[in-house]
């Protein structure tokens, strides 16, 4: 059965469809695990206008007070700043923040669409909030929460179960006519809590692939394995929809084309087509700089999800980026950095950030 007509893990999850039992610990852990596969961000924050700027992000050079200013008068220049803000935003300014690692950061949470707080990523969120310039309902939550509501028995919806505790139990459910038929799909023993990796591993592949439900492309409903007709086809047994066990699922909200959100290039299925775009780094003065979305390729919605992963492929292979700058070896995407060829007289495909062209080269920006 191919993928395309499989539900997602994603899909399981936004649905309640997946039951969740056991050491709170290792929830916590499958869930952040769940979340870094990269397919839970929300897509409405993905703005492809040439105008649209993803994300204030970066300054490559000054100090961090430097930084700090920078950033807050942006702040105080968007934002109907009252008296108490004024105070939260001074003290702000004063703390000693690491630039850098508070400019990553925000880049990570702003463009992933993550919804967590690491470090000074939440002092950036929280003055958005106040300033008026992000919405509090679309503050970002723990990856460890994703999971969160999935922490419930069995119910009519639920297609999985799993239970994490001192065995690993994932359990396959069947809805039908005459009841609830369950399945144990897979079972661990003694699991490893320091190195859980390889059965986190092992139970996303299960859910992922799972062939014991498939999308009728006739009805367009989830129906379950053994109403797959003997053709092999995505469809009910003999044609006949009307006969066959559907479970309660919204097939709508299955997506396979839309990629992780941590690939070099990406896609993203929209009502309209499948986009194929990455990041680029625009300079509007030698010390700003803003992120948004270049769109690669414009795809028909019928595309298939091979189709969709080799066009990204094949444009991942003739770009540069991203790459590891050749000297301070952080990772650069389009527009923050050039080839390093440029300066030296070798035969190499390796690039240069901005900021080692000047420490190396002496180029000044």
């Amino acid at each position: 059965m191919k993928k395309d007509f499989i539900p997602t893990v994603k899909s399981l999850i936004d649905q309640g469809a997946i039951a969740i039992s056991g050491d709170p610990v290792l929830i916590e852990r499958f869930s952040r695990y769940v979340f870094n596969q990269g397919l839970h961000f929300d897509k409405s924050q993905i703005n492809f206008d040439p105008d649209y700027y993803a994300c204030f992000v970066r300054y490559p050079s000054g100090s961090e007070k430097e930084f700090q200013e920078r950033y807050v008068r942006k702040l105080f220049e968007k934002a109907s700043v009252n008296e108490e803000l004024r105070i939260i935003l001074g003290i702000y300014l004063n703390e000693a923040v690491d630039a850098i690692r508070y400019l990553d950061l925000a880049w990570f949470c702003t463009q992933s669409g993550f919804k967590g707080y690491i470090g000074a990523s939440h002092v950036l969120e929280e003055l958005e909030v106040m300033a008026g310039i992000r919405d509090k309902k679309s503050c970002y939550y723990e990856p460890t929460q994703l999971l969160n509501e999935c922490v419930k028995p069995v119910d009519a919806k639920t297609l999985y179960s799993l239970e994490l505790g001192s065995e690993i139990v994932l359990t396959c459910h069947t809805h039908s006519r005459s009841g609830i038929h369950s399945q144990v799909i897979y079972r661990k023993q003694e699991l490893n809590i320091k190195k859980p990796g390889n059965t986190f591993r092992a139970l996303y592949s299960r859910l992922d692939n799972s062939s014991h439900f498939f999308i009728c492309q006739a009805c367009q409903k989830l129906v379950a394995r053994e109403w797959l007709d003997t053709s092999g086809q995505p469809i009910c047994a003999d044609g006949d929809c009307n006969k066959s066990d559907k479970q309660d699922f919204d097939v709508s909200m299955v997506d396979r084309a839309t990629s992780s959100q941590f690939e070099s290039v990406r896609a993203l299925k929209t009502t309209e087509d499948i986009k194929v775009f990455s990041e680029e780094r625009v300079w509007h003065e030698p010390h700003e700089s803003h992120l948004r979305y270049e769109v690669k390729a414009s795809l028909p919605l019928s595309t298939s999800v091979e189709q969709v992963r080799q066009v990204q492929a094949e444009f991942a292979s003739t770009s540069p980026f991203p790459a590891p700058c050749h000297y301070c070896r952080y990772r650069l995407i389009e527009g923050e950095g050039v080839p390093l060829s440029s300066f030296v007289e070798d035969d190499t495909n390796a690039v240069v950030c901005y900021g080692c062209t000047t420490s190396k080269f002496g180029v000044m920006y």
